[in-house]
């Protein structure tokens, strides 16, 4: 399941900013930005750190510009969000929590057959994206079948323009 669409205002918001990988290390070996960087920049109030993000609280009205993510069938989701706030001023960062001023509506869609994993990945130091494609029950007796497809079709093919060009010369 992924997220097509979303509109909508919240109040509150908590975003974890992934400005960093586990693997930032800066010159003086802190890694990353520094929090009086980061915080001029964004503000917030910041209420912890994974690795060298911070995650960030903001208790004032913002729409939502952009909600994009994925939902896996372990109950995880990882959704990126977008927000404005009166003067036109823009965030975002991983969704971690929210508070709904007015309404949000969000559209969620399906891939049929695919399933949205995460695996480690070595490089970044996080859990990456991962799609997965399954077979559902009812398509397995396909799978004996598609092999063989092109063949199947060239018969049928062949039968069909063998049948138009009998009824031609019946004619």
């Amino acid at each position: 399941v992924f997220v097509m669409t979303a509109v909508g205002s919240l109040k509150d918001a908590t975003l974890r900013l992934a400005n960093a990988s586990k693997k930032d290390v800066d010159t003086d070996g802190r890694g990353g930005n520094s929090t009086a960087d980061a915080k001029g920049a964004t503000g917030g109030e910041v209420l912890g750190k994974v690795g060298r993000n911070d995650i960030r609280r903001w208790e004032q009205r913002f729409e939502i510009v952009s909600l994009v993510g994925t939902f896996s069938r372990d109950g995880s989701c990882h959704l990126h969000m977008s927000l404005s706030d009166a003067d036109g001023r823009t965030i975002g960062g991983h969704l971690i929590d929210g508070v709904v001023f007015t309404t949000v509506e969000v559209v969620l869609g399906t891939a049929d057959g695919i399933e949205f994993r995460r695996s480690h990945d070595d490089e970044t130091g996080y859990k990456e994206l991962v799609p997965w494609q399954i077979q559902s029950e009812d398509e397995s007796w396909l799978k004996m079948f598609r092999p063989n497809m092109s063949i199947v079709f060239s018969v049928v093919l062949g039968i069909s323009i063998g049948m138009a060009l009998s009824s031609r010369k019946q004619l």
